[in-house]
């Protein structure tokens, strides 16, 4: 009887055990939102131009209106005159230094690694340089920013198609070069106008983004807790799919009540030390901090953080969670923006009154 006493103790141990599994999974939800400048101006600045001066090749391969619409800083409005910001461009034409052959020998070998024989090809070489540098400055004349963007010392090379004879490089590179020359010109120039673009909205724009991130999630279907969890999981995917750059936040942050009460709710119901009390909690505190970072109230990121790192599960997911809470809050300050949520209408942005008076 004892015995059997003691084997009926030791399965239902084991079946309470079994049911308190914790296994935690990733799940990926999607957020939207906008980025903001890395390096913010007057939040009243809302239009640009852009002033254009190359050399003659440039001149005749591209038009100076087709460079001017392709200049982009997401979030602004370009307009002819009289803007907030004037963007000037200055671009050199490309120069080539020199020109050599280049041999190429790759070795033969058959099945066996053994050297069967050696294959020879050509191609030419072209040695160019190119400048640009830009001025911004503002309507009332201050000086954003002025910086060489290509300098005539970095040094640039340019290879041809493959050659089977020496002779054929050496013409190509006779012959073809003035076909080599236009085609540099034309790379510089649409390189170069990329390159601008991405650099003024990464300093001064407002682009959408859309990030893929995750959540840890209860995954032991015998567990309590199994399907609340996955309840509060399901809202949360829904309610930041329902995100929109474009939109306040409060429609998303009522939908998300729900899942937070749940989360904070669990942290109390599973307190102990109990190893797999501290992974609940962690997986509580992780979302929490996820979920108040992308409605941007870092500080309660910040401070669901810091719960991680004193839980001891995991505790560096909680440093890095705070470093991304803390850069966000300092974004948002510098930014003087008290969300990364609001509408564009770049239809209705104007120049400032005044502008005309600074461009005569």
């Amino acid at each position: 009887m004892k015995r059997f006493l003691f084997l009926f103790t030791l399965l239902i141990y084991g079946l309470t055990a079994v049911s308190q599994r914790v296994d935690l999974d990733r799940f990926n939800f999607s957020a939207n939102y906008r980025n903001l400048p890395s390096e913010p101006l007057d939040t009243s600045y809302k239009t640009y131009t852009v002033f254009l001066e190359t050399g003659p090749m440039m001149r005749l391969l591209n038009q100076e209106d087709e460079f001017t619409n392709r200049v982009d800083i997401s979030g602004w409005k370009l307009i002819p005159f009289d803007a907030h910001l004037r963007i000037s461009l200055i671009m050199e034409d490309v120069m080539i230094e020199n020109t050599e052959v280049k041999t190429n020998v790759q070795i033969l070998k058959d099945k066996a690694g053994k050297e069967i024989g050696k294959k020879t090809t050509y191609q030419s070489q072209v040695t160019y340089t190119f400048g640009a540098k830009t001025r911004i400055t503002d309507y009332k004349g201050n000086l954003i920013k002025q910086e060489v963007i290509a300098s005539r010392q970095n040094k640039r090379t340019h290879l041809s198609p493959v050659f089977q004879s020496e002779g054929e490089a050496i013409v190509y590179s006779r012959f073809g070069i003035i076909t080599v020359l236009n085609q540099l010109n034309q790379q510089a120039f649409t390189q170069t106008i990329s390159n601008l673009s991405q650099t003024l909205t990464y300093r001064y724009g407002y682009p959408e983004r859309s990030a893929t991130d995750f959540m840890w999630v209860l995954n032991s279907k015998k567990h309590p807790d199994y399907d609340g969890f996955q309840r509060a999981w399901m809202n949360v995917r829904q309610s930041m799919m329902e995100m929109s750059a474009n939109e306040p936040l409060d429609n998303v942050r009522e939908k998300l009540k729900p899942s937070i009460a749940y989360f904070n709710l669990l942290k109390k119901r599973y307190g102990s030390d109990d190893k797999s009390d501290k992974k609940i909690r962690y997986a509580c505190f992780f979302n929490l901090s996820k979920i108040y970072y992308y409605l941007d109230e870092p500080d309660l990121a910040m401070k669901e953080a810091g719960e991680l790192v004193i839980n001891g599960f995991d505790a560096k997911d909680g440093k890095q969670l705070e470093a991304i809470s803390s850069d966000l809050k300092m974004t948002l300050k510098q930014s003087k923006m008290k969300t990364r949520h609001f509408p564009v209408d770049i239809e209705s942005y104007k120049g400032p009154d005044m502008a005309s008076k600074f461009y005569r």
